[in-house]
């Protein structure tokens, strides 16, 4: 029963963080005069208009399969440049706009994590335990604040892990939209040629480690310090 709770929240989070995340990239490039996404039902919380059947389902399939942190992405959010004034310069903002929502939203979660720790000082006692597998010491613990602070954790780590996943200059992921406004003309052209290969160098880095590798020097790091910071309140 605790796996599937545990389930249920890590899905509801991936969904809620990807939803964010497309909404907002559907936001600013209406924002920078392209209506298209707008247009689409894509500035939208409602899950059903961004879900992937790659990003969002095949994909973390296949990271649970290989037993490793699960995370992925939306359908992408199509981008008329004819719209845009400045293509190149404007593609970039609109593709940071997913990974910076899920900074933010990483954020906010902490923030509220910090509340609730200053009012229920096990708070990150019990998250301890939950990574650790081992009974919490501090009593009974009510199971609306137990979910709670469990979601909030999970949104924190589910966040953090889009934003850096996309930022990875692997086309079609936001990070190659970014680099590619750096690229001068000739290699920015073979560089996109990159594109409908994306999927298929992300699944060989996976498999070589390469991706697990930098999340852990990425991941690891900051669930430390977030867990001290929590235990120092």
């Amino acid at each position: 029963m605790a796996r599937i709770f545990d389930g249920i929240l890590y899905l509801v989070i991936i969904l809620l963080s990807l939803s964010v995340h497309e909404c907002m990239h559907a936001y600013v490039a209406y924002r920078f005069g392209d209506p298209t996404g707008k247009l689409m039902g894509r500035i939208s919380l409602n899950p059903i208009n961004h879900i992937s059947l790659v990003g969002t389902i095949l994909f973390p399939l296949i990271l649970i399969i290989l037993r490793l942190p699960v995370f992925g992405w939306a359908n992408p959010v199509p981008v008329n440049p004819a719209y845009l004034r400045h293509p190149k310069k404007d593609m970039m903002w609109i593709s940071l706009a997913g990974p910076l929502s899920n900074i933010g939203l990483a954020l906010i979660f902490f923030f509220i994590l910090i509340f609730l720790t200053l009012f229920f000082k096990w708070v990150p006692i019990f998250l301890i335990a939950h990574i650790s597998e081992e009974t919490p010491s501090a009593g009974t613990i009510a199971l609306p604040v137990k979910g709670l602070s469990l979601f909030l954790y999970y949104g924190i780590i589910v966040n953090l892990l889009l934003a850096f996943f996309n930022l990875l200059p692997i086309p079609p992921l936001d990070g190659s939209n970014v680099l590619y406004r750096f690229l001068p003309y000739p290699l920015s052209a073979k560089y996109r040629m990159l594109q409908p290969y994306g999927f298929f160098i992300l699944l060989i880095l996976l498999y070589l480690g390469v991706i697990s590798f930098l999340l852990r020097i990425f991941l690891i790091p900051i669930q430390d310090f977030m867990l001290r910071f929590l235990l120092e309140l």
